[in-house]
């Protein structure tokens, strides 16, 4: 299975979330089967260019943002992303992403 389709279901699953869907709203809306959204969701169903123009039509934001997947990693990849890039900020951005973080977890 290939990784980009993990992180774009992940994505795709992500974006119904935000907007309260449930697959089968999705899929009717976006006029395919219930079933196909769910393997494209894990990953494992391979989405035509058509289908995501018209996933992302349906769910409001533009092709190009729908193929912005590098923050669906899992967990562990995404923590070891985020530690991998944090030396390379300057003492200004740190803070701020300090801050934010402070923000986001309330501490």
């Amino acid at each position: 299975m290939s990784d980009i389709r993990k992180r774009l279901g992940r994505r795709i699953r992500s974006l119904r979330a935000d907007l309260d869907l449930s697959q089968e709203q999705l899929a009717e809306k976006a006029g395919i089967s219930a079933k196909y959204l769910g393997e494209v969701e894990r990953g494992v169903g391979n989405i035509s260019i058509d289908r995501l123009s018209g996933l992302a039509a349906v769910l409001g934001i533009p092709l190009t943002d729908m193929l912005e997947t590098e923050h669906e990693l899992p967990f562990d990849e995404l923590l070891a992303e985020i530690t991998r890039i944090l030396p390379s900020l300057t003492l200004q951005d740190a803070q701020i992403v300090y801050r934010m973080l402070k923000a986001l977890t309330n501490r």
